[in-house]
Protein backbone atom coordinates (compact mmCIF):
# COMPACT_ATOMS: atom_id res chain seq x y z
CA UNK A 1 0.00 0.00 0.00
CA UNK A 2 1.28 3.28 -1.41
CA UNK A 3 1.86 6.12 1.32
CA UNK A 4 -1.10 8.57 -0.53
CA UNK A 5 -3.51 5.87 -1.25
CA UNK A 6 -5.70 7.02 1.80
CA UNK A 7 -5.57 10.59 0.16
CA UNK A 8 -7.18 9.51 -3.27
CA UNK A 9 -10.89 9.77 -1.36
CA UNK A 10 -10.38 13.06 -0.12
CA UNK A 11 -8.99 14.52 -2.99
CA UNK A 12 -12.08 12.68 -5.38
CA UNK A 13 -14.80 15.58 -4.51
CA UNK A 14 -12.53 18.02 -5.55
CA UNK A 15 -13.89 19.06 -8.77
CA UNK A 16 -11.88 20.58 -11.85
CA UNK A 17 -12.51 23.96 -12.39
CA UNK A 18 -13.02 25.04 -9.16
CA UNK A 19 -10.83 27.08 -6.69
CA UNK A 20 -10.05 24.97 -3.74
CA UNK A 21 -7.64 27.62 -2.16
CA UNK A 22 -8.48 28.73 1.34
CA UNK A 23 -10.71 32.07 1.56
CA UNK A 24 -10.03 34.71 4.79
CA UNK A 25 -12.45 36.81 5.11
CA UNK A 26 -11.23 40.44 6.13
CA UNK A 27 -13.02 42.24 8.72
CA UNK A 28 -13.79 45.93 7.37
CA UNK A 29 -13.10 48.00 9.98
CA UNK A 30 -14.88 50.97 10.46
CA UNK A 31 -14.60 54.01 12.43
CA UNK A 32 -15.95 54.89 15.43
CA UNK A 33 -15.73 58.06 17.83
CA UNK A 34 -13.12 57.44 20.60
CA UNK A 35 -11.68 58.65 23.60
CA UNK A 36 -7.50 58.89 23.41
CA UNK A 37 -6.30 58.97 27.09
CA UNK A 38 -3.43 61.46 27.30
CA UNK A 39 -0.65 60.85 29.69
CA UNK A 40 2.53 61.67 31.82
CA UNK A 41 4.68 58.50 29.98
CA UNK A 42 5.00 58.27 26.27
CA UNK A 43 6.06 54.57 26.14
CA UNK A 44 4.41 51.87 28.20
CA UNK A 45 6.08 50.15 31.13
CA UNK A 46 5.95 47.02 29.50
CA UNK A 47 5.74 46.98 26.06
CA UNK A 48 4.97 43.30 25.39
CA UNK A 49 1.31 44.02 27.86
CA UNK A 50 0.84 46.99 25.66
CA UNK A 51 1.64 45.24 22.56
CA UNK A 52 -1.13 42.06 23.77
CA UNK A 53 -3.30 44.36 24.82
CA UNK A 54 -3.03 46.93 21.57
CA UNK A 55 -2.89 50.03 24.16
CA UNK A 56 -6.43 49.51 25.08
CA UNK A 57 -5.58 51.25 28.21
CA UNK A 58 -5.33 54.28 26.10
CA UNK A 59 -8.80 54.00 24.67
CA UNK A 60 -12.35 54.41 25.91
CA UNK A 61 -14.94 53.52 23.00
CA UNK A 62 -17.81 55.47 22.68
CA UNK A 63 -21.07 54.47 20.43
CA UNK A 64 -20.76 55.12 16.69
CA UNK A 65 -23.58 58.13 16.77
CA UNK A 66 -21.62 60.14 18.85
CA UNK A 67 -20.31 63.74 17.28
CA UNK A 68 -19.57 66.86 18.12
CA UNK A 69 -23.13 67.46 19.63
CA UNK A 70 -22.10 64.93 22.09
CA UNK A 71 -19.39 66.55 23.94
CA UNK A 72 -21.71 67.50 27.15
CA UNK A 73 -21.78 63.56 27.68
CA UNK A 74 -17.75 63.15 26.71
CA UNK A 75 -17.20 65.59 29.71
CA UNK A 76 -19.04 63.33 31.76
CA UNK A 77 -16.89 60.22 30.63
CA UNK A 78 -13.86 61.68 31.30
CA UNK A 79 -14.66 62.93 34.50
CA UNK A 80 -15.97 59.70 35.80
CA UNK A 81 -12.82 57.69 34.08
CA UNK A 82 -9.93 60.02 35.63
CA UNK A 83 -11.76 59.76 38.75
CA UNK A 84 -12.71 55.94 38.50
CA UNK A 85 -9.31 55.31 38.18
CA UNK A 86 -7.80 58.31 40.13
CA UNK A 87 -5.72 59.55 37.82
CA UNK A 88 -3.43 57.15 36.78
CA UNK A 89 -3.45 54.92 33.25
CA UNK A 90 -2.49 51.12 33.67
CA UNK A 91 1.06 51.01 32.19
CA UNK A 92 1.69 55.13 30.83
CA UNK A 93 1.85 57.04 34.39
CA UNK A 94 -0.42 59.77 35.14
CA UNK A 95 -3.69 61.02 33.11
CA UNK A 96 -2.67 64.22 31.63
CA UNK A 97 -5.76 65.28 29.52
CA UNK A 98 -7.89 63.25 26.85
CA UNK A 99 -8.88 63.55 23.09
CA UNK A 100 -12.12 63.27 21.78
CA UNK A 101 -11.87 61.84 18.27
CA UNK A 102 -15.19 62.63 16.60
CA UNK A 103 -14.02 61.60 12.97
CA UNK A 104 -10.80 59.96 11.43
CA UNK A 105 -9.32 63.52 11.00
CA UNK A 106 -11.24 65.72 14.04
CA UNK A 107 -10.48 65.71 17.83
CA UNK A 108 -11.39 67.56 20.65
CA UNK A 109 -8.77 68.09 23.41
CA UNK A 110 -9.87 68.36 26.90
CA UNK A 111 -7.99 68.45 30.44
CA UNK A 112 -8.49 66.03 33.42
CA UNK A 113 -11.33 67.90 34.25
CA UNK A 114 -13.38 67.24 30.75
CA UNK A 115 -12.69 71.37 30.01
CA UNK A 116 -12.21 71.91 26.01
CA UNK A 117 -8.94 73.21 25.41
CA UNK A 118 -8.72 73.05 22.07
CA UNK A 119 -9.38 71.16 18.65
CA UNK A 120 -6.72 69.73 16.09
CA UNK A 121 -6.75 68.30 12.79
CA UNK A 122 -4.37 65.23 12.07
CA UNK A 123 -4.86 61.20 11.26
CA UNK A 124 -6.42 59.44 14.28
CA UNK A 125 -7.76 56.26 11.76
CA UNK A 126 -6.92 53.54 12.12
CA UNK A 127 -6.09 53.96 15.51
CA UNK A 128 -2.18 53.10 16.39
CA UNK A 129 -0.57 51.11 19.31
CA UNK A 130 2.15 53.76 20.12
CA UNK A 131 1.30 57.88 20.87
CA UNK A 132 -0.93 59.41 18.63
Amino acid sequence: MSRTSGLGSKFEKLRPGRCHRPVFMLKIMTFRPYIFIETSEQRPSSIAVAGWTANQMKYIDLPEFFTSESLPLVKDIVRAHFSDHQGKCHLCGDITGYRFVLSPTESIILDVEGNEIGRENGKFWPRSITRL
